[in-house]
């Protein structure tokens, strides 16, 4: 099961991230990480699906995402928003194929 925080799963909360900080972009990650592990026992959370707690929020992560990376002038705050962004694609995918066959 995906550990609450403050109402929001761990992938949601790394996407609401502030990326100017760079302790708060390795935090989103570790989020990412740690969310993507505990897919796999996570089918249905407090009456939400995988679409509600994983794939919405990381779309909105990814939209945003695009205007962090153009508005960004440090490589490695770039970086950071990089790997969260692949990771982020990744979580959406495993979520897409595993959690939710049927839709």
């Amino acid at each position: 099961m995906i550990v609450d925080i403050h109402g929001n799963t761990p992938l949601h909360f790394a996407a609401m991230a502030s990326y100017s900080n760079r302790q708060k972009g390795k935090d989103a990650i570790r989020a990412l990480v740690s969310a993507k592990k505990k897919l796999a026992k996570c089918e249905n959370y407090s009456g939400k699906t995988a679409q509600d707690l994983i794939v919405e929020p990381a779309e909105e992560f990814y939209k945003s995402s695009k205007e962090m990376l153009e508005n960004s002038r440090s490589d490695a705050v770039r970086s950071k928003i990089q790997e969260a962004v692949a990771l982020t694609e990744e979580v959406t995918k495993f979520a897409r194929l595993h959690l939710n066959p049927s839709k």
